[in-house]
């Protein structure tokens, strides 16, 4: 009977790893994540400074370029072309779709 108890913790623990490392992608992504790529100065009191190279949590997202985002307890609008995600991915507002210049070429 040990060695069955034993068995079956060892494969749980074995088969939660992936699971654990799933969570922990989900939980980066539902905190968005990013890191500021250039110092930016705020022009407006709604608008929030920061340095390059730190990280920010995106809380909302606007077409316009401007997201909101939190430093710390800091809070104000920052625009997207000075953040980047933290999977090396650019941030990139919603732009036209391109198969209008694809069926033209078909």
């Amino acid at each position: 009977p040990e060695d069955s108890l034993t068995k079956s913790t060892v494969d749980l623990t074995t088969n939660t790893l992936p699971i654990q490392a799933g969570l922990a992608r989900l939980e980066a992504e539902s905190l968005c994540q990013y890191k500021t790529v250039d110092k930016y100065e705020k022009v407006q009191d709604n608008e929030i400074s920061f340095p390059a190279g730190i990280m920010v949590e995106v809380l909302e997202k606007q077409d316009s370029g401007w997201w909101f985002i939190r430093i710390g307890d800091a809070e104000g609008w920052a625009p997207v072309f000075y953040l980047e995600n933290v999977s090396g991915k650019p941030s990139e507002i919603p732009r036209e779709p391109e198969t209008s210049a694809r069926s033209v070429n078909e």
